[in-house]
């Protein structure tokens, strides 16, 4: 082995210690985040991209009597906004109200359930998102909503490529959401 290679091998080393901790330390932030299943709550609020997963755990909530009522946070444009406006226009047995907030951002979402919250007597709120947004998207809900807040992951299975983008991207809107407030 020659002299340059060995000089990179504690370099490599340090590295590697360097992504596992990191990765450890993302475990319980991004991976197994604290959930909760309440036995009622107000409103079952669909957070980020509306998915079809996302809605239909709301639905289930609902109708087996876990939530009176859902929010889904629905931006102005894309697919997504067209997807979401046949639930959001269904008549259905129970009330679904699809807001935009303002900005479309996991704070503006915050921000949008208090407000509703203020408008409807909502006290409880069941939030409903991916499993890697979940611990940033309760620190920012605590802040706007004063209420008993659980939590739900979409259930959707994740592959490595996920993973490896919702530590970078988590990560960095960690630090953006320290210096926010409500």
């Amino acid at each position: 082995m020659s002299r340059s290679y060995r000089r990179l091998i504690p370099a490599i080393s340090a590295f590697l210690v360097i992504v596992l901790a990191v990765a450890a330390a993302g475990l319980p932030l991004y991976v197994f985040p604290a959930t909760g299943n309440p036995k009622h709550a107000d409103v079952v609020f669909v957070l980020g991209t509306p998915t079809r997963a996302k809605v239909q755990i709301a639905q289930e909530l609902v109708s087996t009597g876990h939530a009176d009522r859902i929010l889904i946070s629905v931006p102005r444009w894309g697919r997504w906004a067209a997807h979401n406006m046949t639930v959001c226009t269904a008549q259905l047995t129970y009330p679904v109200d699809c807001e935009t907030p303002d900005p479309f951002t996991t704070q503006g979402e915050a921000r949008m359930l208090r407000t509703y919250a203020d408008d409807h007597s909502v006290t409880s709120a069941v939030i409903v998102t991916s499993v890697a947004h979940i611990t940033r998207a309760r620190l920012l809900m605590q802040r706007c909503f004063d209420g008993a807040l659980y939590f739900r992951d979409d259930g959707v299975p994740r592959d490595l490529a996920y993973w490896i983008e919702q530590y970078a991207y988590q990560t960095g809107a960690f630090v953006k959401a320290s210096f926010d407030s409500c």
